[in-house]
C-alpha cells in the first residue's frame, strides 16, 4: 500500500502555541533552591562553644551553686519587737553567728542558734533598735561576728549538683534506584542533591531535640519499648533546661520589658553583668526588637558568627547577639526568644555526623545510604540562660 501523507495542518503562522510542543527546550536550572537551609543556628553555635567526645549515652556535668543570702520570715501573725524566735522560710540558710538584716526595718539581728526553721536571735544588734516584724519580711544575710578569742566558725558550704543528659540516636536515609543515579537530570545528579536535602534534614531533627527535646530512657522493662532488647534515649532540650528565668510577656515586647524584666535577671544570675548573651528570637519577637531598637542594632560580620546572621544589642547589663530563629515558628513557639551564654552549653557525642554509604546490599538494584548522629545538649548553670514567652507583637 502506498504511502500517504497524513500531517497536522497549520493554517496563517505558526507560534509556540501552535508547533510541536516537544520541540520547546525546557528551560530548568541547575541551581536548586532550598526552604530553611540553615535551621540550626544554635546546634551549630554550641558545637562551636564545646564540642566533646561522650564516652557513656548518659553523660554528666557538676554545678557548685553558691548559698543563698536572701530568705523571709515565714509567721503569719507577725512579730513584735521583743520575740527572739523567728520562723522562716529556709532554717538551714542560717547557723550561729550569722548577722542578718530586716531590709524593710533595717535592724539588724545576730542568730545564736538554729532548731529546723526556728532562729533564736538577738534583736537589735545594730544601731537600729527592733520594730515590729511582719509576715514575708524580707531578710538578709550579710556575714557573721565573733568576739575576741572566740571559737572558730561552723563549717557549711554546698553540695554538688549532678546535671546528667542522653545522647540521643539520629538517622536519616536516603534511597535511590541505580537506573536514576546514572540518569541526566534537570539540577545535576540526583545523589548528591538527595545527600544534600537529607543533611539539611538531619540537621534540622538534631535543632529540634535540642531545643524542645525532653530527657527520657526507655530501658527493655519498659513497655513503651517492649519490641526491642536495646534502650531507647532522647536527649533534653534547652527549654526543659531551663527554669529559673522564664517570662510571661502576654502581650506585645516592648524595650523595657526586655531590660527589665528579662535580661536583668538573665545576666544577674552569674554576678557578671559584662558577659555576653545569644538572644535566639521568631521573627515576630525579632521584628518588635527592630521597631524599638533599630539604632542600637549593630550587624556583626558573618566571618565572626560562623556564617550565621547575628545583629548585636548593647544593653546595659551586656551585650547581647541576636539570631532570628526559623525554628520558632507556630501559634506557641512564635511568640519566643531564648537568651543563651554559649559558654554553658556544648554538643556531646558518641558518633558524629558521619554518612553511611551503600548500607543494604540484598541484589536490588539500589542504594541506600544514611546520616546518622549519636548526640545530646549539655547545659551547665541554667540560671544564665532564660526564655520570653507569649510575645504578640
Amino acid at each position: 500500500m502506498a504511502y500517504t501523507p497524513n500531517p497536522t495542518i497549520i493554517s496563517g503562522g505558526t507560534g509556540t502555541g501552535n508547533i510541536l510542543s516537544n520541540r520547546r527546550v525546557v528551560d530548568i536550572s541547575n541551581e536548586v533552591a532550598f526552604y530553611n537551609p540553615n535551621a540550626n543556628p544554635f546546634f551549630l553555635l554550641a558545637q562551636k562553644s564545646s564540642k566533646k567526645v561522650a564516652i557513656n549515652p548518659e553523660f554528666s556535668c557538676l554545678e557548685a551553686q553558691e548559698q543563698p543570702v536572701f530568705d523571709a520570715i515565714n509567721n503569719s501573725g507577725g512579730y513584735s519587737n521583743s520575740a527572739v524566735t523567728l520562723t522562716v522560710d529556709h532554717g538551714s540558710y542560717f547557723k550561729a553567728n550569722d548577722v542578718v538584716l530586716i531590709t524593710r526595718t533595717g535592724e539588724i539581728f545576730k542568730v545564736s542558734s538554729v532548731s529546723g526553721n526556728n532562729l533564736t536571735v538577738v534583736r537589735g544588734f545594730g544601731s537600729v533598735v527592733a520594730s515590729t516584724i511582719v509576715n514575708d519580711d524580707e531578710i538578709r544575710r550579710i556575714g557573721n561576728v565573733f568576739e575576741e578569742g572566740d571559737s572558730a566558725d561552723t563549717a557549711k558550704t554546698v553540695k554538688l549538683d549532678l546535671v546528667t543528659n542522653y545522647c540521643q540516636i539520629f538517622k536519616t536515609s536516603v534511597e535511590i534506584t541505580r537506573t536514576e543515579m546514572k540518569s541526566t537530570l534537570y539540577g545535576g545528579a540526583d545523589l548528591p542533591l538527595r545527600h544534600k536535602l537529607s543533611g539539611i534534614e538531619h540537621s534540622r531533627k538534631i535543632e529540634e531535640a535540642f531545643l524542645f527535646g525532653q530527657k527520657k530512657e526507655y530501658l527493655t522493662t519498659s513497655t513503651t519499648n517492649a519490641t526491642t532488647s536495646h534502650p531507647l534515649r532522647m536527649t533534653q532540650g534547652l527549654l526543659k533546661f531551663i527554669t529559673s528565668n522564664t517570662l510571661s510577656v502576654g502581650g506585645g515586647l516592648t524595650e523595657a520589658t526586655l531590660n527589665n524584666q528579662f535580661l536583668r535577671y538573665v545576666f544577674d544570675a552569674d554576678k557578671n553583668y559584662r558577659k555576653k548573651r545569644t538572644l535566639f528570637v521568631s521573627s515576630l519577637a525579632g521584628a518588635a526588637m527592630n521597631a524599638w531598637a533599630g539604632g542600637k542594632l549593630q550587624m556583626v560580620p558573618t566571618d565572626k558568627t560562623y556564617g550565621i546572621t547575628v545583629n548585636r544589642y548593647l544593653s546595659f547589663f551586656g551585650e547581647v547577639n541576636i539570631v532570628l530563629h526559623p525554628l520558632l515558628t507556630g501559634s506557641i513557639y512564635g511568640g519566643y526568644t531564648i537568651a543563651v551564654d554559649l559558654e554553658n552549653v556544648g554538643y556531646r557525642y558518641i558518633d558524629d555526623t558521619y554518612l553511611e554509604t551503600d548500607i543494604v546490599k540484598d541484589g536490588t538494584d539500589k542504594r541506600k545510604d544514611q546520616f546518622l548522629t549519636e548526640c545530646g545538649l549539655e547545659v551547665k548553670l541554667e540560671g544564665v540562660n532564660g526564655y520570653a514567652y507569649g510575645i504578640t507583637g
